[in-house]
């Protein structure tokens, strides 16, 4: 009888221990990003950049900053039938021994909205989204898939490519 006792507290201190352990790890980084090497001039890599993010992903630049290599889009508002989704870009330019190196950081967050929301009236949703998009902290981030932000880097090499070959 208490060997029976002993295994079940000590299944249960193990298993308790197995789940604080599995509570006690890091988040995983709300950004996603790659880092990939360019053997092109700085000026190039930074007109490519620009060129990539404003005519292939159709993003307005928030901000941006040769100087530190910094690029950041505005956010790109989409809606489906999960609900509201966000997303941005964030480039750093930095020119290195070797060639320059473009690291891609992409934030992707969503608004959960009960999908019979989606067929109300045009102006009802434009109510309804003012309201709901006021308070940022009812976002959640998502997880950015590495392929995705991997085709990035691909399409940004076609582009400098372009550039050079002009």
């Amino acid at each position: 009888m208490k060997k029976q006792i002993f295994k079940v507290v000590s299944l249960a201190v193990i298993l308790s221990l197995f789940f604080a352990v599995g509570c006690a790890t890091p988040r995983k980084r709300a950004l996603k990003s790659t880092i990939s090497l360019y053997e092109k001039s700085y000026d190039e890599v930074w007109k490519a950049v620009n060129d990539f993010l404003l005519n292939d992903m159709n993003c307005s630049i928030d901000s941006e900053d040769n100087a530190s290599g910094r690029i950041e889009t505005g956010w790109v508002h989409t809606m489906d039938m999960d609900g509201y989704n966000k997303w941005k870009i964030i480039v750093r330019v930095k020119k290195k021994k070797n060639g320059v190196y473009v690291e891609i950081d992409k934030l992707a967050q969503v608004k959960k909205t009960p999908r019979k929301r989606i067929g109300m009236y045009a102006e009802d949703r434009a109510k309804h989204e003012a309201r709901n998009t006021a308070d940022a902290s009812t976002w959640k981030t998502l997880k950015v898939d590495n392929a995705e932000i991997e085709n990035f880097h691909n399409q940004l090499k076609i582009r400098i490519n372009k550039f050079t070959n002009e």
